[in-house]
């Protein structure tokens, strides 16, 4: 016996309309709002089987394009805020704890002046369009007073992106006072493969022919590394690169060189 079909619901009706006018990732929200917030499907238990045409949503739709727009808005603002108020709770609760491994690890490349008071702690990826951007802003902290820039190898975006770490640490390994230099450098062109890494390391002055030995001789410390900075990582909530931690303070994305030097004030000023 064949089962008769179900009558489309109102909201069933209210998803078909508005999935020809949104992306899938907000419908839900949408919804909801519609719902809660605008009033069209305002009715009661007892009215709760009243037909709502198709023409009348989507004339409700098209009358109210900012009901969906505001919706959205207001979606991005609590998963900011969402994301700020754990971002918070890593700056109290995990960052200190994570300090020593932070700034104290000797296989992690660095940049330091003389005296330096505030660590600036750069997760980073070689082939990552947002940390070659921000690249020329970090290179810019070298000429700041009392700095010093720990440069944490996170690769990942790829073999290509961790086979340009493990020629870096390498690098930091033989020729710890040329790693900064060789960095900016890497970060600078458009290599994607171990052996351009290495001719870059050769052009500024490296000896590749230690380069290479490096890679195989300390393969496996060098992969542990990689697998460390990841681990540490996923600790601190971090996903994306670039992200910096100044101080107790966590800062994703490419942030310019205002926030930077603020973010180096305030950590200078809770010492």
């Amino acid at each position: 016996m064949t089962k008769k079909k179900k009558p489309t619901t109102p909201i069933e009706k209210i998803k078909q309309a508005i999935l020809t006018k949104i992306s899938a990732l907000s419908i839900f929200i949408v919804l909801i709002a519609i719902i809660i917030n605008f009033g069209f499907l305002q009715y009661s238990k007892s009215n709760s089987n009243s037909i709502i045409s198709d023409s009348q949503i989507a004339k409700w739709i098209d009358e109210n394009p900012m009901a969906i727009i505001n919706s959205v808005k207001k979606m991005q603002m609590e998963e900011a805020e969402k994301a700020r108020k754990e971002r918070d709770k890593i700056v109290k609760e995990k960052i200190p704890a994570k300090m020593d491994e932070l700034v104290k690890d000797d296989l992690d490349g660095t940049f330091s002046t003389k005296k330096p008071d505030v660590n600036i702690v750069e997760f980073f990826d070689y082939n990552c369009s947002y940390c070659k951007r921000v690249e020329s802003t970090v290179n810019k902290l070298k000429s700041e007073k009392n700095i010093r820039i720990v440069y944490k190898e996170y690769p990942i975006l790829g073999k290509s992106s961790e086979d340009l770490s493990k020629v870096a640490i390498a690098v930091n390994l033989i020729s710890p006072s040329k790693y900064s230099l060789f960095h900016h450098k890497l970060m600078k062109s458009n290599a994607r493969s171990k052996e351009e890494a290495i001719k870059i390391a050769g052009k500024i002055g490296i000896n590749v022919a230690s380069l290479k030995s490096a890679l195989k001789k300390h393969k496996s410390k060098i992969e542990d590394k990689i697998e460390k900075n990841r681990n540490l990582a996923r600790e601190l909530s971090i996903t994306g690169t670039p992200a910096f931690i100044i101080g107790n303070q966590l800062i994703p994305g490419a942030v310019g060189i205002k926030e930077i030097k603020e973010a180096i004030k305030e950590a200078r000023k809770n010492k």
